[in-house]
């Protein structure tokens, strides 16, 4: 390998994550937004009201996926079929997956407490789900080639019609939780037509069964689709459990803290992203392994930096939800040290999947979903929000750290080398800035 391409090689994973980075900074400042004409125009009661029907849609959703996003970067990534044949088998796919998503949702939310928000509010979560999936599938196609922007330009159309349509049904027309829900709708609407576009341009759209890839790629997608289930298990159970528990209320005032508190996440959503890609094309696991660790490593210190931060001005930030969302700065300060602990598992786990490997989140997180369904059983009847975000906390740390140890066991890392910043990486930091020849990727340090 040349110097040239060490440096475009280098560049290029700069560039992609600040791409991505950027998308990611606009849709945190626009979440934050839509959170915050959210929770003013509905109130504690509406807002909880929104958060447990989309609390559910993506649980539910994450199964459904079926795990075929990942399956097709894979895939496609590996180059062990043709595009054309991937893509056939993709959209076929595609059709039964929504088909069951619609049926499970349907069921979840008929015999539940969700039925009493009304029809009008829950058709437009129901009907949003193949475009969803369709977002999400096509995703796969575009992190396989490397396209990023392509990633972010879906993810960019779906927040701006949301945001757009949220303001004229909640704003102008006062429609409440059935406007927003609407918009919802809308948004994941001018997402799947872009996705659309992009599978054409990539393949014919036409549906075939090529045999193996369909088993194969839901053969490979069932244990992604088992480990994304589990860890949206993790991360929305507290809410689904505060609103058969409490009341929608309660369930409104602790979706602010969680939407305060994963603000933290952004950066390592951006570099997750990236991760996955580039594992999924890497042929050299030891590339892999160095690359993933780094990011960590430089990571680590800018998410704690920020979860103090946010554990300081929380009630300021809260206030701006409304006077009644202060209510739930206790909450957001419990909830910040298991949002940054997360961070560990999330980069590390990008690299595993990428590489096909997402098995290993499954054993860890599977014994840490049981830990935080009990622990949200045993806690919120006492303590309300706080015993929910107090569970939350001590299970994402324990899943963090024991996700840490089992990576630098498989990829034979000292746990140091694995989470703390050296020397090495700060140079790397400078030599990145000046364009210089990046360090042996090989060394396991």
């Amino acid at each position: 390998m040349t110097h040239l391409s060490l440096v475009t090689s280098k560049q290029k994973f700069a560039l992609q994550t600040i791409s991505v980075l950027i998308t990611r900074s606009f849709m945190l400042l626009s979440g934050v937004l839509v959170s915050i004409v959210l929770a003013r125009m509905l109130g504690p009661e509406g807002f909880g009201i929104y958060a447990a029907i989309f609390a559910i849609v993506n649980i539910i959703l994450s199964f459904a996926d079926l795990g075929i996003r990942q399956a097709v970067t894979y895939t496609m990534g590996q180059k062990l079929y043709d595009d054309q044949s991937v893509i056939s088998s993709m959209l076929l796919v595609l059709i039964l997956s929504s088909c069951m998503g619609i049926v499970i949702t349907l069921v979840v939310f008929t015999t539940g407490p969700t039925i009493n928000y009304g029809w009008g509010v829950i058709i437009p979560a129901i009907v949003s789900i193949p475009l969803l999936l369709t977002t999400a599938y096509t995703r796969g196609v575009s992190l396989a080639k490397g396209q990023i922007g392509q990633f972010n330009k879906a993810d960019l159309s779906q927040r701006v019609i949301f945001l757009v349509a949220l303001v004229i049904f909640l704003v102008a027309l006062k429609w409440g939780t059935i406007g927003a829900t609407a918009a919802y709708f809308l948004g994941a609407l001018a997402a799947a037509i872009y996705s659309i576009w992009i599978l054409s341009r990539a393949a014919k759209l036409r549906l075939r069964y090529i045999p193996p890839i369909p088993r194969q790629l839901i053969s490979l997608g069932f244990i992604y689709a088992l480990a994304l289930f589990i860890l949206n298990l993790n991360y929305r159970v507290d809410i689904v459990l505060l609103e058969r528990l409490t009341n929608t209320s309660q369930v409104g005032l602790y979706a602010a803290g969680v939407r305060l508190a994963e603000l933290v996440w952004q950066l390592p959503a951006a570099l997750g992203v990236v991760l996955f890609s580039r594992s999924a094309q890497s042929i050299n696991e030891d590339d892999a392994v160095a690359r993933t660790t780094r990011v960590l490593r430089i990571t680590l210190p800018f998410i704690v930096g920020g979860s103090l931060v946010l554990f300081v001005i929380a009630p300021w930030v809260l206030s701006i939800f409304g006077e009644a969302f202060v209510d739930a700065t206790d909450a957001t300060r419990y909830l910040l040290p298991g949002v940054a602990a997360a961070v560990i598992f999330k980069v590390l786990y990008s690299d595993l999947a990428g590489r096909g490997r997402p098995l290993y989140a499954v054993w860890v997180f599977g014994t840490v979903a049981l830990l935080n369904i009990l622990l949200n059983l045993f806690l919120i009847p006492t303590l309300g929000i706080n015993g929910a975000a107090i569970a939350s906390s001590i299970s994402y740390i324990m899943g963090a750290i024991t996700f840490a140890v089992l990576y630098s066991r498989l990829q034979k890392l000292s746990f140091r080398n694995t989470m703390i910043l050296n020397n090495a990486d700060i140079s790397y930091i400078f030599d990145l800035m000046k364009g210089k020849k990046e360090p042996d990727s090989h060394s396991k340090m």
